[in-house]
């Protein structure tokens, strides 16, 4: 294993987020055979739950990484008092969402409501919640383990959570056992990790406990209230497209499409997952402005060449790949999708260095406007897209030509804040990348498909990678 903490942080996250998913795909067609396509994609919506409620609660795994960084010079006293008051605010905000889906089963229950037509429904809710319940603890424990620079750590208990999850769900389904029953099940296993989360903080010497002190809620008190505005804007841009899709199209739509949405999630996950180390290190930086700048540059670059290159992967090997893996039919379903969500990745991937760097720099009331402005505008194409389109992929398309115009403004304002170089000529340099992207993906003829390659790939290179990539300040940080 390498000795670099920052490569190790990177290879550990990255296979987190990229192994599991990849399994957890490979085993749709299994899932889908199942269930039949209404009842899967209810499951699907079902699991969406969990991730919705994983986002509302990002905030405290945000403010435990960003202030374990910042408070590691002060000993590890004022860590373990830190991480004892989170951890009982946490304990209080999941029991609140618990109570509240447990009030949402039983007025459907009590209205005789069925929606998805699904049953079962009130049963669902509350499984749903009750897993929610142990999946939010143990990702405020990850942002802690990451605030020690160990999300090698993380990563691990993680991973083996998630892959005895998939174990069950196999099972469970093989046996025809109710799709709200694998949620209790999973509940337990999610349990029995946090006792392995907890060893590891042992290790760091914070062991298990709840003190909600007053004066570290308020030290974190506005770092949370805009880590909690910018993930409320999350949840609705991660979130409200499927529901959309699910209503307009109908459920067996909304799968296919939860398909691809995740697969592109997990991809900028992933993306993200190369450099989320360079939060907390920008948390605990000294401030020198040249090596900041220089250290930020070098991230962007690598950030940018390695998306794109896994994108450009991707795109050429999708119907090769995706044809052996869901069958000809599945991949005829939501092949129309898969364009639009590559251009717009193609965009997103642009405001990760930039996110991690305001999470970590605190300049937390800009990050917040940021993305509120350009995830509001893409959400607001959501609705356009459904209500002017016939068919899920007019909503990504409105999507994909909305961030673009996102990434402008965003480019702009992040760069106009700071001497890093004219914000005029970085919103002007990703119009120009972007407008050759999306040609590139579009072009029918192989002449002007083969330009626009060519550009996009030269633009990456000289523009961002050449003279900012520092290879020493990537792997010693």
């Amino acid at each position: 294993m390498t000795r670099s903490l920052n490569i190790r942080n990177s290879l550990w996250s990255i296979f987190d987020v990229t192994v599991y998913p990849i399994l957890f795909f490979a085993f749709t067609p299994y899932f889908i055979d199942r269930l039949g396509e209404e009842e899967y994609g209810v499951w699907m919506i079902a699991n969406s739950g969990v991730i919705f409620s994983m986002l509302l609660i990002k905030p405290s795994q945000q403010v435990s990484t960003m202030y374990v960084a910042n408070y590691l010079d002060k000993g590890i006293g004022e860590v373990r008092q830190l991480l004892h008051t989170i951890w009982g605010a946490t304990i209080v905000i999941c029991t609140c969402l618990t109570a509240a889906s447990g009030a949402l089963s039983l007025t459907i229950n009590k209205l005789n409501l069925e929606l998805f037509s699904y049953d079962r429904l009130p049963e669902l809710i509350v499984s749903v919640s009750v897993f929610a319940f142990f999946r939010l603890f143990s990702e405020v424990l990850i942002g802690g383990l990451h605030g020690f620079q160990r999300h090698d750590r993380a990563a691990q208990v993680n991973f083996c959570i998630r892959i005895a999850n998939l174990s069950a769900c196999l099972i469970m389904m093989h046996k025809g056992i109710p799709i709200y029953m694998q949620f209790y099940v999973w509940s337990i296993i999610q349990a029995i990790g946090l006792i392995f989360f907890f060893r590891f903080f042992k290790k760091e010497g914070v062991g298990f406990g709840i003190r909600m002190k007053k004066s570290n809620l308020l030290a974190v008190h506005n770092y949370a209230k805009h880590s909690l505005l910018q993930n409320l804007i999350s949840i609705a841009y991660f979130q409200v497209d499927r529901f959309i899709v699910a209503y307009n199209f109908g459920a067996a739509s909304a799968g296919y499409y939860s398909i691809v949405s995740t697969i592109f999630n997990q991809m900028h996950r992933a993306f993200e997952a190369a450099i989320s180390w360079f939060f907390p290190k920008m948390a605990g930086y000294k401030n020198d402005p040249e090596k900041i700048k220089k250290f930020f540059l070098s991230i962007r670059a690598f950030s940018i060449v390695f998306g794109t290159l896994a994108l450009f992967a991707f795109f050429y090997l999708e119907s090769t790949l995706m044809i052996k893996w869901l069958g000809q039919k599945t991949y005829d379903a939501l092949s129309p999708l898969l364009p639009y969500f590559i251009l717009l990745e193609f965009s997103y991937l642009f405001s990760i260095s930039g996110n991690l760097f305001m999470l970590g720099r605190n300049e937390m009331r800009l990050n917040t406007k940021l993305e509120w402005t350009y995830k509001s505008l893409v959400i607001g194409a959501m609705f356009i897209g459904a209500y002017f389109g016939n068919a899920p992929e007019h909503v990504v398309l409105s999507m994909a030509i909305v961030m673009a115009i996102g990434m402008i403004i965003y480019s702009y304002v992040f760069y106009r804040r700071r001497d890093w170089g004219s914000p005029i000529f970085e919103a002007g340099a990703f119009l120009l990348f972007i407008g050759a992207i999306a040609i590139c993906i579009t072009a029918e003829n192989i002449v002007l498909h083969i330009t626009t390659l060519m550009v996009s790939l030269c633009l990456v290179y000289f523009k961002y990678f050449k003279n900012h990539f520092n290879k020493r300040l990537l792997i010693d940080g």
